[in-house]
């Protein structure tokens, strides 16, 4: 199934028919497209195959996207790994992308609390503009403290901290309830809610942790990756109003659909086209 890909309103996109570029990356090659292949409003999957074989990508424009990958994601380590494989020069705020790592550190092991300290030194405002994600955190910690076991701890911090914040919002307070009912059960693994607990749920945390602060602090905020692939889902959907064509139905693993040779329904559309062609002929 293609993943939905979702980008931002802001994206500076060129689309252009000399240019297509996002936040100034050309994400198109300008390959000539052989509309020979087009038989009968259909492409095949072996012609399809050849013409993306011709395709030429400029590897400097590939290596820009894949930097940007690792500067969002604040991959620090892998990031430079890159850099000095492929000597490309990329311009970031390093020590923004230090204090994301640490966090988004702290945050995967567990220490929230820390992990809010650490965003009150980037800037107090980040949370204080973004109530929702401060939330979360909460909650996130409260989540800790039960996989600890500290249910003292945790009912106390749960009555002191979070509930005063939910007592007036529906949603959150379901939120808060889901949480809690962890504790009716000897483990998390037997809660209806277990994926609260699981490090998946950690890792997205921190993800919107790790955006939201690039945001807060006027950084770009945008994987190039993800909106190409969002362009790629788009420009499919526009593509297969007109024709049929293998289209990319699973990004990992990557595989595209079939389309096969139908010699009746191929000479059914032939001859509707025929019959269009006669048609504005007569007009």
């Amino acid at each position: 199934m293609f993943v939905d890909f979702f980008g931002d309103e802001s994206m500076n996109i060129d689309s252009s028919e000399e240019n297509m570029t996002i936040n100034n990356i050309s994400v198109i090659p300008q390959n000539n497209f052989n509309n020979n292949i087009i038989k009968n409003k259909k492409i095949l999957n072996e012609d399809w195959n050849n013409e993306l074989n011709q395709i030429k990508i400029k590897k400097d424009e590939m290596n820009k996207i894949i930097a940007n990958y690792f500067i969002i994601q604040g991959y620090k380590e892998a990031l430079n790994k890159f850099i000095d494989e492929t000597g490309i020069k990329v311009e970031y705020d390093e020590n923004l992308l230090n204090e994301r790592v640490i966090i988004r550190n702290l945050i995967m092991n567990g220490k929230i609390e820390e992990a809010i300290n650490e965003i009150n030194n980037i800037n107090c405002q980040i949370l204080e503009n973004n109530t929702n994600i401060h939330f979360e955190l909460k909650k996130q910690k409260l989540v800790e403290l039960i996989k600890e076991n500290k249910i003292d701890e945790a009912i106390k911090f749960a009555q002191n901290v979070l509930y005063p914040i939910t007592e007036n919002n529906e949603k959150l307070l379901n939120e808060l309830e889901k949480v809690m009912s962890l504790l009716a059960f000897n483990t998390i693994d037997e809660s209806p809610f277990k994926e609260l607990g699981k490090k998946e749920n950690l890792k997205k945390l921190s993800s919107i942790v790790n955006l939201t602060i690039l945001a807060e602090q006027m950084q770009p905020s945008d994987l190039i990756l993800q909106l190409v692939l969002k362009l790629l889902k788009f420009s499919q959907n526009e593509l297969k109003k007109e024709i049929t064509f293998p289209e990319i139905v699973s990004i990992c693993p990557f595989s595209f659909s079939k389309v096969e040779e139908d010699e009746k329904e191929d000479k059914k559309v032939e001859e509707k086209d025929k019959e269009k062609d006669k048609n504005k002929e007569s007009i």
